[in-house]
């Protein structure tokens, strides 16, 4: 079926056009990847619910994206459909509890909590990308996740029925949750949080972004954030995986236009023309030399979506 055809579907179902040929590297903070054949923002559920649905009828490949703060896209793009998540909304479920959709910014989502008093989510933080993103990967720090505040997520299932499943069936863990193995999309999240006070919640996010910038490397640079997950030792204890790439002497390696920072060596930056490739190949350099040095295998926190994924 020609493109056109695709589209002409598309807009006579959804009563939305798809984008054709966009450039990935517009939607992802690494500023890294060629076209994908198809582009749709959804910015209402039923827009979501539409597209999703259709594109499983058309057989078209695609995938859920939200602000692109962790993923890299493929030099060649997507071939397929990249659906871009735009719902955004929050709304008081009951005295602590909040519904919020899946492609809210986390920072929208920390101001919310601050202005209601609500208290939990001031470990966010600092940390870019949506909620739905958040929980799909277990977002946490400062020995917190947001798994601990998950009461409930309302799912697109790859049946095209709407379910809503609470904590133990998501498996939470470490920058993990089951969500990974399924192809179930996040539409909505139910938080539990706890009470507390406007200006105590302030000062304590306040002191947050302070030592997260103190910490880590300017957000404005592109990356994708961390780059690999800190390792589990064979006692299970988890350890920092930074000061293990210092020790292998990572600062400042660079490949093509991909370099790893100098104020931190878990973030890998596009200098300005990177390519995916550049990165992937930085990155599995720090790989082996973290595999020599410590016998550890050291697994990727930001996602490489290939095009044909």
């Amino acid at each position: 079926m020609k493109k056109e055809e695709i589209c002409e579907i598309f807009l006579q179902r959804v009563g939305k056009s798809l984008t054709t040929n966009e450039p990935l590297a517009n939607h992802c903070h690494f500023q890294i990847g060629g076209p994908a054949d198809f582009f749709f923002v959804a910015t209402k559920e039923e827009e979501m619910l539409a597209v999703v649905n259709l594109a499983r009828e058309c057989d078209l490949r695609f995938r859920v994206i939200g602000g692109g703060y962790n993923i890299l896209f493929d030099d060649r793009g997507y071939r397929g459909l990249i659906i871009k998540n735009g719902l955004r909304k929050i709304q008081r479920v009951d005295s602590y509890r909040i519904m919020v959709h899946s492609g809210t910014e986390l920072a929208e989502l920390i101001t919310f909590g601050q202005d209601f008093s609500l208290a939990g989510l001031e470990f966010l933080a600092g940390i870019p990308g949506t909620v739905g993103g958040a929980v799909y990967g277990n977002a946490g720090a400062f020995g917190h996740d947001i798994g601990e505040c998950v009461e409930s997520v309302r799912l697109l299932n790859r049946s095209g029925e709407i379910i809503e499943i609470e904590p133990p069936h998501l498996q939470f863990s470490y920058r993990w949750s089951s969500l990974k193995n399924s192809q179930d999309i996040i539409l909505s999240v139910k938080l539990k949080l706890k009470p507390g006070e406007k200006e105590a919640l302030k000062a304590k996010i306040s002191e947050i972004l302070k030592q997260r910038r103190n910490k880590l490397p300017s957000p404005t640079l592109p990356s994708g954030g961390s780059f690999f997950k800190n390792p589990l030792l064979p006692s299970g204890r988890k350890i920092a995986v930074a000061p293990l790439l210092e020790q292998v002497g990572a600062k400042g390696l660079r490949v093509g236009g991909a370099a790893v920072s100098q104020a931190h060596a878990n973030f890998i930056y596009n200098l300005g023309g990177a390519t995916a490739q550049d990165v992937l190949k930085l990155a599995s350099s720090l790989k082996e030399r973290i595999r020599r040095r410590f016998g550890l295998e050291l697994e990727e926190e930001v996602i490489f979506l290939p095009e044909d994924a």
